[in-house]
């Protein structure tokens, strides 16, 4: 992962805080962020295209979230298929993936 020393350092400073979910807006590169005080912001200084980029911001909250860095797809597919997305919903918004975010709207609960 090759966040540029400003990014991590923010993004890490945030993800120390509780929140309760996470967006990214690829066209402004930032990321958003509901926390207790209200929504924060972090804008991205990328250090490579901004795809690649993306996908280490989200590999660093997957990280943070799970414990593992290719956690999202893993965990998201487990969570959906063995039933316990239900019991991993705040989990899964702080993913910063818009994937987990729609499989959290679909969820009964």
């Amino acid at each position: 992962m090759q966040l540029s020393n400003e990014d991590n350092l923010r993004l890490n400073v945030l993800l120390a805080q509780p929140l309760q979910a996470v967006r990214i807006n690829e066209s402004t590169m930032t990321v958003h962020a509901l926390t207790e005080r209200g929504e924060a912001k972090v804008r991205l200084n990328p250090t490579a295209r901004d795809e690649q980029y993306l996908r280490w911001v989200r590999e660093l909250l997957s990280m943070k979230v799970t414990g593992s860095p290719g956690g999202y797809p893993i965990f998201l597919k487990r969570w959906t298929r063995m039933g316990h997305a239900r019991n991993n919903l705040d989990q899964m918004l702080l993913l910063g993936e818009p994937e987990a975010v729609a499989a959290v709207v679909y969820t009964p609960a």
